[in-house]
């Protein structure tokens, strides 16, 4: 997942991680534009019906507000809405193409 992210935001401090001191973690905080923030969740497995947010990914949310939510799975997509961010569940194979959504024209 990272090289995805690192080949298409290549500058340093591009791609970063979220973490508070209790643990709770989100994988990969881009910010493709000024006052546009994109979290970036990657599970090892699918999440089957349940499209539910851990408590990190909705601590991150309040507390950010990032216009977009990924989480990236081996599974269904899905679509929803947290307050005024865009939560995504993507199957990973989706993950270049909604990147590249994220990229200004002339980017790749």
């Amino acid at each position: 997942m990272f090289s995805e992210l690192h080949k298409r935001f290549p500058e340093p401090g591009a791609v970063r991680y979220w973490r508070t001191k209790n643990g709770a973690e989100v994988d990969f905080i881009l910010e493709p534009r000024p006052g546009e923030r994109v979290a970036i969740e990657v599970k090892a497995s699918g999440v089957g019906a349940r499209f539910n947010l851990s408590r990190a990914a909705r601590s991150f949310i309040e507390a950010y507000q990032p216009t977009d939510f990924l989480l990236v799975h081996r599974g269904e997509a899905h679509e929803a809405l947290e307050g005024s961010t865009r939560v995504r569940w993507l199957p990973a194979e989706l993950l270049p193409e909604a990147l590249d959504a994220f990229l200004t024209p002339g980017d790749t």
